[in-house]
């Protein structure tokens, strides 16, 4: 978790840095469970808030906007490697069977614990 939360305390991420950091993993987690019709629109989208955050550096960090764009692309990485090691974890506590996952969790998963 450092990999990710140390980065944004060094750049002093801001609320609208973060609200694009989770809309980029919350669009980019699910291209692929997609249509190809559908993501075209997706793409968009995702063109739509590279626009907008754009637009808030050349407001607010104007100085720093290729620095501070650069950094929140780059955190995706680690944001998706540190769910990757989540669900691979998970996945072996469900096939070893070491504790008893909430029916819940196992469903987000997607494993089945029979």
């Amino acid at each position: 978790m450092s990999e990710i939360v140390e980065p944004m305390v060094a750049m002093k991420i801001s609320l609208e840095e973060f609200v694009a950091l989770k809309a980029f993993v919350s669009w980019k987690g699910t291209m692929s469970e997609i249509s190809s019709g559908n993501k075209y629109a997706m793409r968009a989208m995702l063109d739509e808030l590279c626009t907008s955050l754009h637009q808030y550096y050349e407001q607010n960090h104007p100085n720093d906007l290729s620095e501070r764009f650069g950094n929140i692309i780059l955190l995706l990485s680690s944001v998706f490697a540190a769910g990757l090691q989540f669900v691979e974890s998970h996945h072996e506590v469900a096939f070893f069977d070491l504790w008893q996952l909430d029916s819940l969790l196992v469903q987000l998963l997607k494993c089945e614990n029979d």
